[in-house]
């Protein structure tokens, strides 16, 4: 989809089978004292698990992203992605960056310190954010003997691990990694978690918010979870310019559906086609795909650190 326009949204008559599968449970453990865009000294993402399947005759391969193609030797029907089977994640924090999603766009910006809160200071050098240290980033090859559009499929879901995410007093949090600034669960992150695909030319493909629905109040005492309008939907950002931004309307997928999936209505997102033969004969292309936790987003903030979200990211093909 380029740009995410609008016509890459297809509702058209999908395979009946995934094409492949990438589940992640990620434990995000972020040990910030103050508001957005701190710079951790210690901090752990546990967890990071990622299993890939595809058909009869459609094969995968993960690299770091911007390192070489995979080798013929790499490319599998079933992958799994974890820190002991591939080294680039095993550094992976987790820590909050802000990026519209493509790669080199990715910040650090610097702060200042005003009482109990961190305010981003535009005069100062920003740091930029780390891949596989800051934010998860890796490319995504597939191949096949014939060609094919990939899309990711609306069922794919990025969602809090905890089954309840706010309750009144005096009722039980157990199994609800609860906070200790209100009655809400840590695992209301996943407001601030984002998900990108980019393509070889570096064209966004989409960004994803997958929980528009929730809202960390301004005080960080208390979270709403019902939200099916409003600034939430949008993703706002600062550019490499030190430019405050936002991006809304078709370049942007959020459901107001409040299920954490990609899409209600049964649409997909095409994320690449295969149309080139390499020289062992396959279609092969790839993307780039990027996770981070939006650190202009108020769900990054103190309130919920060590919150948890489970990701299941489902690609399908298109006839």
């Amino acid at each position: 989809m380029k740009n995410s326009t609008a016509s890459n949204r297809k509702t058209g008559r999908m395979i009946a089978k995934n094409l492949i599968i990438l589940v992640v449970l990620v434990f995000v453990s972020i040990l910030a004292m103050w508001a957005w865009f701190t710079n951790k000294s210690s901090a752990t993402a546990d967890g990071i698990d990622v299993n890939c399947n595809a058909p009869d005759g459609v094969e995968i391969a993960i690299v770091e992203h911007g390192k070489p193609a995979p080798g013929e030797n790499d490319y599998k029907t079933s992958l799994h992605l974890n820190s002991e089977n591939y080294d680039f994640i095993s550094n992976l924090y987790m820590t909050e960056v802000t990026s519209d999603g493509i790669n080199d766009n990715f910040l650090r910006p610097a702060l200042t310190q005003t009482g109990n809160k961190a305010s981003v200071n535009t005069e100062a050098d920003w740091d930029d954010a780390t891949e596989n240290k800051d934010f998860l980033s890796f490319d995504l090859y597939f191949r096949s003997k014939s060609s094919q559009k990939i899309c990711m499929s609306s069922a794919s879901s990025i969602k809090p691990e905890s089954k309840k995410l706010v309750w009144n007093d005096g009722e039980s949090t157990a199994g609800y990694n609860p906070s200790n600034y209100g009655n809400f669960s840590r695992d209301c992150i996943v407001g601030a978690v984002r998900f990108s695909i980019v393509s070889t030319s570096k064209t966004r493909q989409m960004l994803w918010i997958p929980a528009p629905n929730i809202k960390l109040s301004e005080n960080g005492d208390y979270v709403l979870t019902t939200l099916v309008s409003g600034d939430t939907y949008s993703h706002t950002y600062y550019k490499t310019t030190k430019e405050f931004d936002k991006l809304s309307g078709a370049a942007v997928v959020a459901n107001n559906q409040r299920d954490y999936t990609l899409g209600a209505n049964g649409e997909a997102v095409k994320i690449l086609e295969l149309t080139a033969k390499d020289t062992t004969g396959f279609y092969v292309n790839h993307v780039t795909c990027n996770m981070w936790i939006e650190g202009e987003d108020d769900e990054s903030r103190l309130a919920l650190v060590n919150g948890k979200y489970k990701v299941d990211l489902k690609f399908v093909i298109m006839e």
